[in-house]
């Protein structure tokens, strides 16, 4: 075999090493995210390459939930956090810098612009939802029986 060849073979040997090593350790990496929304995208993007933990759990709501002991050990471990603005994280962000300064903060909301929320009323045309009135009439015909 010639030298040329004989390098080409040890650099495909090494950079084929290289990309097994590197996606071995991707594969056991894990991403938390702050909501199940999150996790459908990351997965969706990453595949399997990363483990996904969601922060607010089914049924809690992310204005006001509190990041458990349990959860910021699991987040020492993770590679990164991919917080999206919700109220929560506004006070847990500071508690996470100071025990895991190590941990990557991704901002996924950072460039995307914010909708405001609007109420019902403000989008039925009232400013004060206590100053409108109702005209329609309660006139119905009701019949009860008894058995």
């Amino acid at each position: 075999m010639r030298a040329v060849d004989r390098q080409a073979c040890w650099l495909l040997i090494i950079f084929l090493i290289c990309i097994f090593n590197a996606t071995a350790a991707l594969s056991s990496n894990k991403v938390i995210v702050s909501i199940e929304p999150q996790k459908f995208l990351v997965e969706s993007i990453a595949g399997d390459f990363v483990s996904v933990s969601v922060l607010v759990p089914s049924g809690q709501s992310p204005a006001t939930y509190q990041v458990t002991a349990r959860q910021m050990a699991e987040m020492s471990k993770a590679i990164c956090y991919f917080k999206i603005g919700v109220p929560f994280e506004n006070g847990a962000i500071g508690k996470i810098n100071s025990a895991i300064p190590e941990l990557k903060i991704v901002d996924s909301a950072r460039g995307i612009p914010q909708r405001e929320m609007k109420t019902v009323f403000e989008i039925q045309g009232d400013e004060n939802p206590d100053s409108h009135s109702h005209s329609h009439s309660h006139s119905h015909s009701h019949t009860h029986t008894s058995a």
